[in-house]
């Protein structure tokens, strides 16, 4: 074991801080083989150094950084590993460690708790929450992005700019959209050119590209009361959000039949499309899913579910209200085994408002 506070220039001398100085071990002031110290700080790095406490790099790092509190340099080409790991600058290689920041930019991989590339982002980061300018893969809880053309996969997405490449997780966000985003709720601020997939599809501005989903609102949505009744429920009151071409309706239903034995109601979901036929004439198809409760005088009986099919003709009599036919099939089974409990066909009356 050597100590040693040799520096490879006198000239190098002062700019060495002083705990830069205090090593354990062997190496010089600048390194192309090994270098091992407690606090280790050099000009340039061509091999490897180990920082016990920390180290770093004053330029140029080629090579292998390990450190064990943090470690520093102004441009890393190699693999850095640390609690902290700062580079001034790009990194190119991998960082690994509890916090990575590449200040200029990284072209390279990042795995840690949080990890930050300043400028771009043209490589990979895992870690629970990664930001930078994506060209490349984001994967992590929440991945922030000031312009996302890469990938980013987690809990939460957010582009604070606009987002041209692809978006996966359960909340994404996006300034402006040209890619593609699949989640459960899916947002976009700006204009919309790209696709939403998801539960909840939710776009402020002018939507010009895709929306699938369970619910679809964007700026040319109209939110209208649908009041029904007909032979399969006495009353039906449904919410429907009706877009440029499609519509979904939820809703709730009260059974017609055996009102003095037991009492039955339906929670449902339909989607569809229509088409405009006259000015004031309006064709629609859909299909849906309902939740039937059925209780018996002092006995829970089996939940049911139907799966219907509609096909409907609309006539608006005033800008804010609507007269509807319906036809269509329903089949109804119980929950627990699937097995058939009755298929009817159904007829219904409405008028949608607003």
């Amino acid at each position: 074991m050597i100590f040693c506070q040799v520096p490879a220039q006198a000239e190098d001398t002062d700019s060495i801080p002083w705990y830069g100085r205090l090593s354990i071990g062997f190496g010089h002031d600048s390194v192309r083989n090994v270098d091992i110290g407690l606090l280790r700080v050099i000009p340039s790095l061509e091999g490897l150094q180990v920082g016990l406490i920390a180290g770093g790099v004053h330029k140029s790092m080629s090579g292998v950084g390990i450190y064990g509190i943090m470690g520093a340099s102004d441009e890393a080409d190699g693999v850095q590993i640390a609690g902290i790991n700062v580079v001034r600058q790009r990194m190119h290689g991998l960082a690994i460690g509890g916090i990575c920041f590449a200040g200029e930019g990284l072209h390279g991989v990042q795995i840690g708790f949080a990890n930050l590339a300043g400028f771009e982002m043209k490589g990979v980061q895992v870690g629970f929450f990664n930001g930078g300018r994506n060209f490349g893969l984001q994967a992590g809880v929440l991945n922030l992005s000031g312009d996302n053309s890469g990938v980013s996969i987690g809990g939460m997405n957010i582009d604070f700019s606009k987002s041209r490449g692809f978006q996966l997780g359960l909340i994404n966000f996006a300034d402006s959209l040209c890619g593609v985003q699949i989640g459960i709720l899916n947002t976009c601020w700006g204009n919309v050119h790209g696709t939403q997939i998801g539960i909840l599809n939710y776009c402020v501005a002018e939507e010009k590209g895709r929306q699938f989903g369970l619910v679809n609102i964007n700026p040319h949505s109209r939110f209208q009361m649908l009041v029904t009744t007909g032979n399969h429920d006495l009353a039906n009151l449904a919410l429907r959000i009706r877009n440029r071409h499609t519509y979904n309706v939820i809703g709730f239903g009260i059974g017609r039949k055996g009102w003095n034995d037991y009492t039955c109601g339906s929670v449902y979901y339909r989607i569809g499309q229509y088409f405009t036929i006259l000015p004031r004439l309006t064709l629609s198809g859909d299909i849906g899913i309902a939740d039937v409760a059925v209780l018996r005088k002092g006995i829970d009986a089996p939940n049911m579910f139907s799966l219907e099919a509609r096909m409907n003709v609309e006539y608006e009599v005033h800008p804010k209200a609507s007269l509807f036919a319906t036809a269509g099939y329903t089949s109804t089974r119980y929950v627990s085994d699937g097995k058939l409990f009755k298929n009817k066909p159904l007829f219904e009356l409405g008028v949608a408002l607003f």
